[in-house]
């Protein structure tokens, strides 16, 4: 059976109270401090009220579990994090330290931050924490704890060039799966029956460096990039990329567009884009991300691309998704842009768009469901303009 992740509950706080005590005994400490661990160290239901606590799961085996919260200040602090002794290093923890950030960029966190045992430093400075503070550990040749942060914000950075080639090696997770995404697209199609099931593009190897992002892409059904996506994003090896148009009225204001209620995004807010497909593959096996951009732009918006100054280039690795952006100077005012985006969709037999959003500053974003990436977006077009 797949692992998946789901929300615990208070129902679930004594087999994770459990979980965690095995987890650190297997770090070798003396059996005193242990056993004044346990009797100290428990999983309560305050660590499951908040709805941050997401445990990784094999049909009923809890394989990992973490907690978080989001404080007053805006920071968001990663609480727990434990995967059982005989299941370490196989992807369970950082599956687990992935979910948890994606519930922090959700939460808007600008920042998370955490307590980490002497054992995890590593793991934890891997993916990006730096140690602000050091405290010796109340165990006996403990070592000391580090206290560590790490900017929540995906990072946008500039592109120069792109290298997508496609592989036609088959996925791994949609072919151990076949049955069960079956089944889960069975129930997305029964709540959304106008869903499509087509071939899309995601990433298996990327890297992006000196401006030139490369990567090398295969196909999946949509069916089976939606059960990765529903259940927690499973494979972390693999990236959902997509391309979007930045479209920007003629002052400079950011214009998005909030995705209609049929769609498997419904109500969420962000730039036009989509997910690479058949028609993004080039004769020569190169994927053209900025002719799907192209055609997605036109598709939402019904404004061509020609109509509009082509601005710069930027990348933005999201957790599971990675986005490459292509701004747009479009030479019409942002009530003029949302007047004819809505007029296309109008007369759409299934429009893309419920409505058209504009941002003139980063409070406007505020009432809208939209995801950290396009956020990011948002935040680098506002503070420098065209620079």
């Amino acid at each position: 059976m797949h692992p998946h992740i789901q929300r615990a509950t208070a129902a679930d706080t004594d087999r994770l109270t459990a979980l965690m005590h095995r987890s650190k005994a297997s770090w070798g400490y003396e059996t005193e401090d242990m056993a004044l661990f346990r009797a100290n160290w428990a999983i309560g239901i305050e660590d499951t009220a908040d709805g941050r606590a997401f445990i990784a799961k094999r049909g009923e085996q809890i394989l990992g579990f973490a907690t978080g919260k989001l404080e007053e200040n805006g920071d968001y602090t990663l609480d727990h994090l434990f995967v059982e002794p005989d299941l370490k290093r196989q992807g369970i923890g950082s599956w687990l330290f992935e979910v948890i950030l994606e519930d922090a960029k959700m939460a808007r966190a600008k920042t998370i931050k955490l307590k980490s045992d002497p054992n995890a430093v590593g793991f934890y400075a891997a993916r990006g924490f730096l140690t602000t503070r050091t405290a010796q550990s109340a165990f006996k040749n403990g070592g000391e704890l580090h206290f560590m942060e790490r900017p929540v914000t995906p990072q946008v950075v500039a592109l120069e060039a792109l290298d997508l080639k496609l592989n036609d090696k088959p996925w791994g997770f949609e072919a151990a799966h076949k049955a069960e995404i079956a089944a889960h697209w069975q129930k997305l199609i029964a709540a959304k029956p106008k869903s499509w099931n087509g071939t899309v593009l995601k990433a298996v190897n990327l890297k992006a460096e000196n401006g030139v992002l490369s990567a090398v892409l295969s196909r999946c059904q949509y069916a089976s990039f939606m059960a990765w996506r529903d259940w927690g994003y499973p494979d972390i090896n693999v990236k959902n990329m997509f391309g979007c148009a930045t479209l920007r009225a003629a002052d400079g204001t950011v214009i998005l567009g909030q995705m209609a209620s049929h769609t498997s995004t419904g109500g969420q807010v962000y730039f036009p884009g989509g997910n690479l497909d058949e028609q993004d593959i080039k004769t020569d096996g190169t994927i053209d991300v900025l002719g799907s951009i192209r055609r997605e732009m036109l598709e939402e918006t019904g404004i061509h691309p020609d109509r509009a100054e082509t601005g710069r280039l930027f990348l933005i690795e999201d957790g599971p998704r990675v986005c490459v952006a292509q701004e747009y100077f479009v030479p019409m005012s942002a009530q003029e842009m949302r007047s004819a985006i809505l007029a296309h969709n109008k007369a759409l037999e299934f429009p893309e768009l419920d409505d058209v959003i504009i941002v003139r500053s980063m409070p406007d974003l505020a009432p809208h469901d939209i995801p950290p990436y396009a956020v990011s977006i948002v935040a680098k077009l506002l503070s420098n303009g065209s620079n």
